[in-house]
């Protein structure tokens, strides 16, 4: 060590050749005139600072905190807090690792769990959301539609999810030093191309023109011009979305895609917009620099409650729905108890429910007059369970109650046996109840009218996914006029109508049919052709798959002259005994063009669903051979394979088509079931549902919907026509903005900071680094000035940066206080909904710019003017000033900024997964 520092002073004597010089002179005179030491202590004590100084600072840049006092806790950050969740264990099965119950945890479908706010923010936001809907739903398209509040509930269940969601990450961000290391630094970054750009503009331009060709390639690619903005909020939305939304939404692609264009077109622009108009920003500079201090709010705080749920609770409807279920119909009954609890498992609120049915059956059995020790014990134990469960602060099936609701079971649950009768007469557990069951019948309710299980229940199981297919018949010939004017005698009976096959039509196989009259049926004959319906279609005895069919033979027959050629199927049923009134075999004729009417009709009705194996051989050939026996002898045993493996399909074991294909003597046309009925249609409507999904059941149930539902509300002015082309011009252009830079986007112009000139780049690290550089280049002092304060720095750095962290944490907690926070959100809610005053006219304009440069100046005190000098103290103010007044240069640094904010808040964005488009823009921008 000693010899360490024998190396640094001698070093230091090498390179300062007057501290040699002067200190041999200081010893010559020291020895000369030794009875004077007493004054020559003086200079010697001088010089022994000097090299005292230098030894220490050589080794140690600055010294460390001199006021330990100024040290506060700093939260992890966002990244650090989702990685403890994911290392926790899992609820369920206590793995880390775990997967298979990821859904079941509670807070990934409701993050708003454990996040509670004062009642007066609550209200506050709850007041916001209520104008965000009335503007942008209600009034913008909804009330045109209809009056029902469901659509407009989900919605308000997703605000909430967002919102918890966004206020949970920003709880984990140490925001004073997010301002100081990365704000502040890229605002410092923004004012050296400005100054830069000060020096190298020539005369008489302007100072934005100089800005943005300084920054030439590294500006921010929004600011290139008005539809790369766009394009940019788009897929920084796109991101964010996957992030912040529920798992069901994102399911979506039309919600998502939606939900992007609202929020970039209607929400980010335009604000982005706002916060750099310079009018704008000199309003938020006043009030930044109102000499009245921010102090802590004397007026007594409101009581903590779960974040938006007031708000998220249904309003009452004028009309329910009779498919819809409360939640006390739900609880008893069986078959709707199921779906529910498969629903509620997947919002990760099955805790919710299962505490209502734990309190109801506890309930029923504390409920008796006179209990025995055995029977309290019994009760004790269950209640000392619920709490553990539902009550305790470290359960995993926690609900949220309120405190004093939470310390009366917890007396009663770690108290005397005896106790428990307490249960019964105080209001603890029935307020619990009251709370948790208020839940299932106004938010988990609405959620389940709309969920898969909801409709499972009223419309069957979803059908598979359906697959593309392409029929060989590529188009019909459209029903002729005379078709049509024939509609009202088919409806007064059955739907019969004898066609010409498609093979008698010579040269084109694929005509239409001409329709002819039908014959009338009388009304026995009506009722028999209802009853051959209903045993074909509603009966369930019929299932398909347990008949065996096979095609032995192939005869011709003479049809009006004609030869055509018959395919015997032979029908035996497995489903049915012999001593049954019904047949078990039979035989029933067709001809080859009827199997491809039944192999069209199976693709309609069907969608193509798993047919792609399942094929008749090319229609085509029986054009050349219709009239050959050998090649259709050769074609029967790949009908008759088309038809076992039609059996086969599970879908199809109850399809009315090919039960009437293999049933019914008449020839099988191609319209759907001719002799279908209009009133057996209304009756057996939900047996057709069932059994077939066609083209005729959907005007069906397009005409019912339109019978029973609501008429809309009439508008009461007439709607406004709209004018996309005229949307898209204002979109792509500002009155104060233009098209921002007005620069083409090229990918292959940006470049990195680090591309710069290393002469260009300055580092600098903390709040005195900051301010020696604004000292040095914008208020331009004197290079004495600049020595002292580079020296104070080396002693004072860490105190002050230490004092400001803890000053600024401290300014901090007061604007995040229920009092501020409601002033700041209902200010909010004023300029942007409420606002009504006519746009500010340029002279007013002028006159709050005067009054903020003023303002500014008077804040810092009269001292900082002395030290600087009063003419660099005004000309330095000056250029800060006039840096935020350029509007393209304001969103250049809002851009820079809100990239910064986004990366701290999700850092997911980063991700390959996720931010590949946005990790690649920031490669190039910082």
């Amino acid at each position: 060590m000693a010899d360490t520092i024998s190396d640094d002073i001698t070093r230091l004597f090498k390179q300062n050749t007057r501290l040699s010089l002067s200190t041999f002179v200081l010893l010559i005179v020291t020895v000369y005139f030794y009875s004077y030491i007493y004054i020559l202590l003086i200079p010697w004590s001088a010089l022994l600072g000097v090299i005292t100084c230098y030894v220490v600072f050589d080794r140690t840049p600055t010294l460390p905190n001199l006021v330990p006092f100024f040290v506060r806790a700093r939260r992890t950050g966002v990244r650090a807090s989702l990685e403890a969740e994911v290392s926790n264990s899992c609820p369920v099965c206590g793995d880390k690792h775990c997967f298979r119950h990821k859904q079941l945890n509670p807070k990934n479908n409701q993050p708003w769990m454990d996040i509670t706010i004062p009642e007066r923010v609550d209200k506050a936001l709850a007041t916001l959301f209520e104008y965000v809907l009335k503007d942008f739903v209600y009034e913008l398209w909804y009330k045109e539609l209809s009056n029902n509040e469901e659509f407009v509930t989900q919605m308000r269940v997703t605000i909430r999810h967002v919102t918890a969601v966004f206020l949970k990450r920003v709880r984990h961000v140490d925001i004073p030093s997010l301002i100081i290391d990365k704000l502040v630094k890229a605002g410092l970054s923004h004012l050296d191309v400005y100054m830069r750009a000060r020096k190298k503009m020539k005369h008489g331009e302007d100072i934005q023109t100089a800005t943005l060709r300084e920054l030439g390639p590294h500006l921010h690619i929004a600011v290139r011009n008005r539809l790369t903005e766009i394009e940019y909020l788009q897929k920084l939305c796109q991101r964010l979305l996957l992030i912040v939304l529920p798992q069901k939404t994102l399911n979506s692609k039309s919600s998502r895609l939606f939900l992007r264009e609202i929020i970039a077109c209607n929400v980010f622009l335009p604000t982005m917009d706002v916060i750099s108009n310079p009018d704008v920003v000199n309003l938020f500079l006043y009030l930044f620099f109102d000499p009245e201090a921010m102090v802590p709010s004397t007026e007594p705080p409101t009581k903590q409650v779960s974040i938006l749920q007031s708000f998220c609770e249904a309003k009452a409807q004028e009309r329910e729905s009779a498919l819809h279920f409360k939640a006390e119909e739900i609880m008893n009954n069986r078959d709707l108890l199921f779906p529910f609890i498969q629903f509620m498992r997947k919002e990760g609120a099955l805790n919710i429910l299962q505490f209502c049915l734990t309190v109801e059956d506890f309930n029923k059995r504390s409920l008796v007059p006179e209990l025995s020790d055995k029977d309290k014990m019994r009760l004790h134990d269950e209640a000392k369970e619920l709490f553990k469960l539902y009550f305790d602060v470290d359960a995993v099936d926690r609900i949220h109650f309120e405190d004093d609701i939470i310390r009366e079971v917890k007396d009663i649950a770690e108290g005397d046996f005896q106790e428990v009768s307490r249960l019964r007469t105080s209001s603890a557990l029935f307020r619990a109840y009251e709370h948790a069951f208020s839940l299932l019948e106004n938010t988990f309710c609405p959620m389940f009218h709309h969920s898969d299980e909801f409709f499972t229940i009223h419309c069957g199981n979803r059908p598979d996914p359906i697959q593309p297919s392409y029929s060989r018949m590529p188009f019909k010939k459209p029903e002729t006029l005379a078709a049509i004017n024939k509609l009202g005698s088919r409806l007064r009976g059955v739907f019969k109508t004898p066609v010409e096959s498609i093979d008698e039509i010579p040269g084109f196989p694929f005509s239409g049919y001409p329709d002819q009259d039908s014959n009338h049926l009388s009304n026995s004959e009506f009722e028999s052709e209802d009853d051959d319906m209903d045993a074909g279609m509603c009966s369930p005895t019929h299932d398909l798959s347990a008949w065996r069919i096979d095609i032995p033979r192939v005869e011709p027959r003479t049809e009006s002259g004609r030869e055509v050629f018959i395919f015997h199927i032979s029908v035996n049923r497995v489903d049915v005994s012999t001593d049954r009134d019904e047949k078990t075999e039979w035989e029933v004729g067709r001809r080859f063009h009827e199997f491809y009417v039944l192999e069209n009709k199976l693709h309609e009705f069907h969608g193509g669903v798993d047919f792609e194996v399942t094929q008749l051989p090319p229609k085509r050939s029986f054009l050349l051979y219709a009239k050959n026996q050998e090649f259709m002898e050769k074609k029967r045993p790949l009908f008759e394979k088309y038809l076992q493996t039609l059996l086969s399909k599970p879908f199809l074991r109850g399809s009315q088509l090919l039960y009437r294909f293999l049933t019914s003597e008449e020839e099988f046309v191609s319209r759907f079931l001719p002799d279908v009925n209009l009133g057996k249609i209304v009756k057996n409507v939900s047996t057709r549902m069932v059994k077939e999904r066609g083209q005729h059941l959907e005007p069906f149930l397009q005409s019912f919907f339109s019978s029973v539902e609501e008429p809309r509300p009439k508008p009461g002015d007439p709607l406004e026509e709209i004018d996309p082309e005229k949307i898209i011009k204002d979109m792509l252009s500002d009155p104060v903005h233009g098209n921002n830079a007005h620069q083409p986007f090229d990918r292959s112009t940006i470049e990195m900071p680090g591309q710069r000139s290393p002469g260009d780049i300055i580092e600098l690290n903390g709040i005195f680094d900051y301010l020696l550089y604004i000292a040095r280049v914008v208020f331009d002092i004197s290079a004495t000035m600049h020595h002292i304060l580079f020296l104070l720095r080396k002693i004072f750095k860490n105190t002050l940066e230490a004092f400001l962290d803890y000053y600024l944490s401290y300014k901090m907690d007061l604007v995040a206080s229920e009092v501020e926070m409601e002033k700041l959100i209902k200010l909010l809610t004023e300029v942007l909904f409420i606002d009504d005053d006519p746009p500010r006219t340029d002279s007013e304009k002028q006159q709050r710019k005067d009054e903020t440069f003023k303002q500014m100046i008077d804040f810092f005190p009269d001292i900082l003017g002395k030290i600087l000098g009063d003419e660099n103290y005004i000309a330095g103010f000056k250029i800060l000033f006039d840096g935020l007044q350029c509007p393209k240069l304001n969103k250049h640094l809002a851009y820079i900024l809100l990239d910064i904010a986004a990366q701290e808040l999700f850092p997911e964005l980063s991700d390959d997964k996720i931010g590949g488009v946005l990790a690649r823009y920031e490669e190039d921008h910082y």
